[in-house]
């Protein structure tokens, strides 16, 4: 083990207010040397939850799946798989708008093409909704990094329009929406099915008649390029240093003022050091954590769980 990794990640593990880019470019740079710790991060989900709840500013699970996208680990698709599936209240608690804007992204960039866990997670009514959602996110990044084709991406989302459900609103609407970004009015019979059947949110996609204008609309970000919430994830440092915890009320960068860490040598880990680590282990955080039966920090009076955690 390479005493000068684990002090960098050390260095990191703790949310302190600023921003580590020294340490997180020597990190991005070793790639051999940094992963097996930051899979160790992302291991056994009841055990990162418990290690976020009771240690204070826990960060280093939110800064693993990024980096291990970038580096498009294979062996981290199964333990964000993992996580992502835990307890809906608790995943959204702990990794909030991570969720929306990043994990599509990262799942596609990790699973290598192989959209099985992907599958499930969209699939599984018991995982949290908004989780549901980005995996479908993951498709279209998969497809516009040419690991997937566009009639693969159709076939895949008329399989979920044709699957029975009972009250789907969630997931058809998403659907729905993805359809709109891909422009897929090959799907145009199974989403006017779904409006038929009352199984889309109107109040997130407006009714039938306004989805046809919508979808007639040549304008679409996800095929004339525009956004990247579709790209796999090639630089987690610029991701990150967006996130609000990092920056200032003026919006300014909090960057850390230790002084530059000299780049680490060049070597190689053994097959024994990878395995010999076994440390087990929301999003950003912009105000203090405040447990869900803690009295809610607007004053009203109320617990958290039932004022502004909702």
């Amino acid at each position: 083990m390479n005493e000068n990794i684990e002090e960098i990640i050390g260095r990191i593990e703790y949310y302190d207010g600023t921003f580590p880019k020294e340490e997180l470019k020597i990190l991005s740079a070793h790639r051999e040397e940094a992963t097996p710790f930051l899979l160790n991060a992302l291991r056994n989900p009841d055990a990162v939850f418990d290690k976020i709840f009771e240690e204070e500013n826990y960060f280093l699970p939110y800064y693993a799946p990024l980096m291990l996208a970038q580096f498009r680990e294979t062996a981290a698709y199964p333990l964000i798989y993992e996580l992502f599936s835990a307890d809906a209240e608790i995943v959204d608690e702990e990794f909030g708008d991570f969720i929306t804007e990043d994990l599509g992204r990262v799942l596609a960039s990790v699973s290598g093409g192989d959209t099985s866990l992907i599958n499930r997670l969209i699939e599984d009514e018991n995982v949290y909704e908004f989780v549901r959602s980005a995996a479908l996110d993951s498709w279209l990044c998969l497809h516009r990094a040419n690991l997937k084709t566009r009639e693969e991406v159709i076939a895949y989302f008329k399989t979920l329009f044709e699957k029975p459900c009972e009250e789907e609103f969630f997931l058809r609407g998403s659907l729905a929406w993805h359809c709109l970004d891909l422009k897929a009015v090959e799907l145009l019979p199974e989403i006017e099915k779904s409006y038929a059947e009352n199984k889309i949110e109107l109040m997130l996609m407006g009714d039938w008649n306004e989805f046809q204008k919508l979808m007639a609309e040549e304008k679409s970000e996800f095929l004339d390029g525009a956004t990247e919430h579709y790209d796999l994830v090639d630089n987690m440092i610029s991701d990150v240093e967006t996130w609000h915890c990092f920056r200032d009320p003026a919006g300014y960068l909090r960057e850390n003022e230790t002084p530059p860490l000299k780049p680490l040598p060049d070597f190689k880990l053994s097959e024994s050091v990878f395995w010999e680590s076994n440390m087990e282990g929301t999003f950003v955080r912009e105000t203090p954590k405040v447990g869900k039966n803690e009295p809610c920090p607007c004053g009203s009076g109320r617990k958290y769980k039932k004022c502004c955690m909702n």
